[in-house]
């Protein structure tokens, strides 16, 4: 027998059935079924909102002009 302070070995039949239900049992939490005025039946989903601390992506600097700088002060030394 396994003793508590070692890891339990799963096959990984259990641990695809694992990683199975928790994927419908997070999905269950953010579902609800709404029936709409017309009659049908749709899933509402909870919309995720971004991270207030994320931040927000530089623009990356353009090195063709420095390059072209470069170039032409090399043919003005030649």
């Amino acid at each position: 027998m396994a003793k508590d302070s070692e890891p339990r070995s799963y096959s990984v039949e259990e641990m695809m059935e694992k990683l199975k239900k928790g994927k419908t049992q997070s999905a269950t939490r953010d579902k609800e079924l709404v029936t709409r005025a017309d009659g049908s039946q749709v899933t509402r989903v909870r919309k995720r909102k971004r991270r207030t601390q994320q931040s927000k992506r530089k623009a990356k600097p353009v090195h063709g002009k420095k390059y072209g700088l470069y170039v032409v002060i090399a043919l003005i030394l030649l």
